[in-house]
């Protein structure tokens, strides 16, 4: 039986539990997260396989945390700054040590930090680089943790524990060094004696948040294609979060403009754009998913969120995707100040045209060739100038109350097919090289489908379930939109029909002048769905307009689909254009009419 511990050993036990326990879990966080903070490349990987780990919510990842990358950040750290930086042994026996006789009872000191920083040991040694420890070290090269019968028993513990509290930091904060790199402090450990780093809030989706909505499935790594463009995303929110540089004159942008971009990025909508746009990649010959098209992708939600903002403040919408609109978010954030509404409108046409502005940004940042940002620059000129142009004559026809079919058709097209359908694949060709002859065809295809999408985004606008589309069932109606279904209505309608059509269609709007709580705004919203838009839908019914829309659906899709058999299109590319086609124009049979607009309704925005 071993003999008892004497006083003055368990008061060397307890000293190495408080060392060990408090002053190595204290200093190795605190020079890894200055570590971080000065290798942002290396603080983005932690994250993702944060983010990734938290997806999988497994207990087992957990045990796993100390071999990631998290893990191989503290054990670098550990190289590098050692907490028990000077250990000593006492020798119990006579031996030799290398060439050295020993005596017993001789003591011997070492240093982790000298032994770590051996170049023959460990190459390039004052370089942070983590990506060593992804071969395990010798043990005799690296003892963070003391070595022999007396190494510290916890070590997997310490590095786990370790590990994960870096990674829950880096999930939400993103880190930036401030002022020189910190002195080494050498006491009963390596601490940092002055050890600053900027800190804020990485933009990643809050609870509740839908970041992607309902799947649209056009390609079969539709999914993954969609989490790198959000990925982009939350990426660029986070340096428009982030402080300005020391010595720069960067613009702050303020944190409300932030999180009403964020709503708008994050809550339900589907990516369309970006999908469509690696669609035409394709279909252009283009393989992979480069990164450069995945920036050009993101660029294309953000000029989404754009017109989504602007939009609603011309609409004077109060919803969107379920959520308030930009102004009455702003409002409210103002909510106090006299000219609260004021100032809501005013942010909202800000922050549109701040998208406007970043979706720029995230174009040109892209890295694309000469030759081929001044082609996708042509094409996005030309995407905005018609969407821009067709909004401006959807305002000018709003409670005109024609009957010009031709009109209404310019309107779909120029407003939404080609941002929607044909410049995101038109864009996403160019990048891939394709010529004249391949967009033309693309634009065949597109402009038919993009028209057959507003159509339907009309009829769920009248008809659509509010839960599912996130807007009000009224709000086209009660602006007087100058859309197909109107026209149609308008012009088949008997006249005693026509006429109470266009009393409703003219009713008095509800006064929004004044703030209102989520739950106002919502209460307000579902008293909107009355019986004047009963009777409208009615008479929509009773004139055969509604149907009359899906016919002309039906029709665009038709026209579309034929291009794509008659265009030679490489097999995998025609799949996917074929694919759209059912996303975008979803043509019910007769008998599933009465409900197939409630039905389809994820498919708007």
């Amino acid at each position: 039986m071993p003999a008892p511990l004497t006083e003055r050993e368990v008061a060397d036990q307890v000293m190495t539990f408080f060392v060990a326990g408090m002053k190595s879990t204290a200093s190795t966080p605190a020079w890894a997260i200055h570590l971080l903070a000065a290798h942002p490349q290396v603080q983005d990987r932690v994250r993702k396989e944060a983010d990734r780990r938290s997806a999988s919510a497994r207990a087992a990842d957990v045990g796993s945390i100390g071999d990631g990358e998290a893990g191989r950040v503290v054990a670098e750290t550990l190289r590098l700054f050692p907490p028990g930086w000077f250990l000593t042994r006492r020798v119990t026996h006579d031996t030799v040590l290398g060439a050295t006789p020993l005596k017993a009872g001789t003591t011997v000191a070492f240093s982790a930090w000298i032994l770590h920083r051996r170049p023959d040991l460990h190459p390039d040694p004052d370089r942070f680089d983590p990506d060593r420890w992804s071969t395990p070290p010798g043990r005799e090269t690296y003892v963070p943790f003391g070595a022999g019968a007396r190494m510290c028993i916890g070590d997997r513990f310490a590095v786990t524990e370790m590990a994960l509290a870096l990674e829950r930091i880096v999930s939400h904060w993103q880190l930036r060094p401030v002022g020189p790199t910190p002195r080494v402090a050498a006491r009963l450990a390596l601490l940092p004696g002055t050890c600053a780093c900027r800190s804020w809030t990485v933009s990643t989706p809050m609870a509740g948040d839908v970041v992607d909505g309902p799947r649209v499935r056009s390609a079969p790594d539709a999914d993954a294609i969609r989490e790198e463009v959000n990925e982009r995303l939350r990426a660029h929110l986070a340096e428009q979060a982030a402080p300005p540089r020391p010595g720069t004159r960067e613009p702050v942008v303020p944190p409300e403009l932030l999180r009403v971009a964020h709503q708008y990025l994050f809550s339900g909508g589907k990516r369309l754009r970006p999908l469509l746009c690696v669609t035409g990649w394709r279909a252009a010959g283009g393989r992979g998913r480069p990164q450069p098209l995945i920036d050009v992708a993101a660029a294309l939600e953000m000029f989404h969120v754009f017109a989504l903002v602007h939009d609603d403040v011309m609409d004077d919408s109060m919803l969107r995707r379920g959520r308030p609109t930009a102004q009455r978010m702003l409002a409210r954030h103002h909510r106090g100040r006299p000219d609260a509404g004021r100032l809501g409108v005013c942010g909202a046409i800000l922050l549109g045209d701040l998208a406007l502005v970043w979706s720029d940004r995230l174009l040109r940042g892209a890295g694309l060739a000469p030759d081929r940002l001044c082609a996708a620059g042509a094409v996005v000129d030309a995407m905005r100038t018609a969407t821009l142009c067709g909004q401006y004559a959807d305002v000018v026809a709003t409670g005109v109350g024609g009957t010009d079919e031709e009109l209404a058709i310019a309107i779909a097209r120029d407003k939404t097919a080609k941002y929607t359908v044909e410049g995101p694949l038109h864009l996403g060709a160019v990048l891939a090289g394709a010529d004249d002859a391949l967009l033309e065809r693309l634009s065949a295809f597109a402009v038919p489908l993009g028209v057959a999408f507003q159509l339907h985004d009309d009829l769920l606008g009248v008809f659509g379930d509010p839960t599912r589309t996130g807007k009000s069932c009224s709000e086209d109606l009660r602006g007087g939109k100058y859309t197909l279904l109107m026209v149609l209505a308008l012009r088949h309608a008997a006249p005693a029909d026509r006429a109470r059509l266009l009393r409703l269609l003219a009713g008095p709007r509800p006064d929004k002048t004044k703030t209102k709580t989520r739950t106002e705004m919502e209460g307000e919203a579902a008293a909107k769905a009355g019986a004047d838009v009963v009777e409208v839908r009615r008479l929509l019914e009773a004139c055969g307009a509604r149907e009359l829309v899906r016919e002309r659906i039906r029709a665009l899709r038709g026209q579309a689909l034929a291009i794509v058999d008659d265009a030679a299109f490489a097999a995998p590319a025609a799949a996917e254009l074929r694919g759209w086609a059912k996303v975008l124009a979803p043509t019910p049979t007769p008998s599933r009419a009465r409900d197939a607009d409630r039905e389809q309704g994820e498919v708007s925005s």
